[in-house]
Parts: C-alpha cells; sequence; structure tokens
C-alpha cells in the first residue's frame, strides 16, 4: 500500500508540473483520471480490511487471508498501471494562430487566375 501512495504522490506532483504553465492547451487524461480514482477506492478498502481486522470482525482465518491476497493483488496491480508510458497530460490542440501550409495553384485553376488577374488590370 505503501508503494502506491507514492507512486499516487509522484502522479499528482507530476501533473502539477505539466498543468499550471500549460492549463489553456493541455489535461488529463482520462485513464488518468480513472487510476485516480481507483487508487482512491483501493485505500478506502485497505482501510476498511485494516479496521475489520481491528475489530476482530473476521472468525475465520481463510476469509481473512483471501480479503488481504485480493487487496495486495489489487495493489500491486494499480502500482504496475500506474507506469503511464503514453505520458500523463493531452495535449489540446486548439487554435492556435498557426498558419497551415497549402498548395500552390497547379493546372487549370492556375490558368484560370491568371487569366482573370490579367483582366482585372486591365
Amino acid at each position: 500500500m505503501k508503494d502506491l501512495e507514492s507512486k499516487e504522490e509522484d502522479v499528482k506532483t507530476e501533473l502539477l508540473d505539466y498543468e499550471v504553465p500549460y492549463s489553456m492547451r493541455k489535461r488529463r487524461k482520462t485513464v488518468l483520471e480513472n487510476w485516480l480514482t481507483n487508487v482512491k477506492e483501493m485505500k478506502n478498502q485497505g482501510e476498511q480490511l485494516e479496521q475489520k481486522v481491528k475489530q476482530r470482525r473476521f472468525y475465520d482465518y481463510l476469509q481473512l487471508q483471501y480479503a488481504v491476497d485480493k487487496v495486495t493483488e489489487d495493489v500491486k496491480e494499480l502500482t504496475q498501471l500506474g507506469a503511464f508510458p503514453e505520458g500523463l497530460i493531452l495535449v489540446a490542440h486548439g487554435s492556435q494562430g498557426l498558419p497551415l501550409p497549402t498548395t500552390g495553384l497547379v493546372g487549370p485553376n492556375l490558368l484560370f487566375s491568371e487569366l482573370t488577374i490579367g483582366l482585372w488590370t486591365l
């Protein structure tokens, strides 16, 4: 659980570094939002399991072992999913005012436009 919590803190810190200077053009990926939600739920499940153990609400050792194993596996899986090899931020390519490259006129359109310009200059 400590590895997952430290990974969560690292991701949140990295998000702050990305989002603050470029908040207009960048936003969090949906995968990241889902991961953060799952981490929060997993932390709640871990705390609930810990409370049950403290209150001795498990009457069967096998039931306790199954619950601990399931939470442990889920935590390991979430920690591995937290690598985000494709990055944390999605760059929104809105209107940035960049010119779009265009091709010159070729063929019959070029001849027509030259004739039109020539007629207007006469």
